[in-house]
């Protein structure tokens, strides 16, 4: 069973005193769209000051934490935070979009995050994890079990990243995670009916898991540039 996001933060609280300034749960969790089976919590802490005494007491609290399940909170100051939005634009949007804050302030309420460099890492994010889904196809294509798990594994990233393909156009207002697809297919007329038998894999449907799913993998790659052309484009 996962950690509750409730439990760790007054974890953290305890170890951190008054460096801790805010924790934020974000993500599907924050979002309505938590799946109990597929989802995590994603944490985001901001301290004061960095402090590696402290980092050091944290890291049995931040073993269980993984253990469970979740991935490592993100740590942030409020400096490093305001000045990371040029960077990581997609993460913080999302972020801002959809979180509950868990401990302190809300460090998103006024964060400006501007959109001028949304394309730059849309393309750079879209084509490494696009390298990332081959290699692993490469270790998994004569095992039909893993490449099933493989598509539900990197399903929710491309879910983001197509949302944010969307973002880029202009799309207003932008659709859920799992409205996406759809959204995606009416607006470029793209064949996003992968995300149907993911979901349909998701759900333990008999028939579903007995197909083949190599050309679903192949449809699912040939998804995946047709929006990377799409984001090119833009450039």
């Amino acid at each position: 069973m996962k950690s509750l996001p409730e439990k760790f933060t007054q974890e953290l609280a305890e170890v951190y005193g008054s460096n801790l300034k805010s924790v934020v749960l974000y993500g599907s969790a924050a979002s309505g769209e938590y799946e109990q089976k597929y989802s995590d919590y994603n944490i985001l802490v901001i301290l004061a000051s960095f402090d590696l005494s402290s980092f050091k007491k944290t890291a049995k609290i931040i073993r269980s934490w993984t253990k469970a399940g979740n991935p490592p909170p993100l740590l942030f100051t409020w400096d490093r935070l305001e000045r990371s939005q040029d960077v990581f634009p997609i993460e913080l949007l999302e972020m801002k979009e959809y979180h509950r804050v868990l401990y302190g302030e809300d460090p998103l309420k006024n964060l400006e995050i501007h959109t001028n460099n949304l394309r730059l890492e849309l393309e750079r994010e879209l084509k490494s994890n696009s390298i990332k889904l081959r290699e692993n196809f490469l270790l998994t294509a004569d095992t039909p079990a893993q490449v099933q798990k493989l598509l539900i594994k990197v399903s929710n990233t491309f879910l983001i990243l197509f949302r944010n393909a969307l973002r880029l156009q202009g799309v207003s207002p932008l659709p859920s995670k799992k409205a996406t697809p759809q959204s995606l297919s009416q607006r470029f007329s793209l064949d996003s009916e992968v995300f149907n038998y993911i979901e349909r894999l998701k759900l333990g449907d008999k028939k579903s898991l007995k197909e083949d799913p190599e050309p679903w993998m192949e449809r699912f790659m040939r998804l995946i540039e047709s929006v990377i052309d799409i984001v090119d484009s833009r450039s």
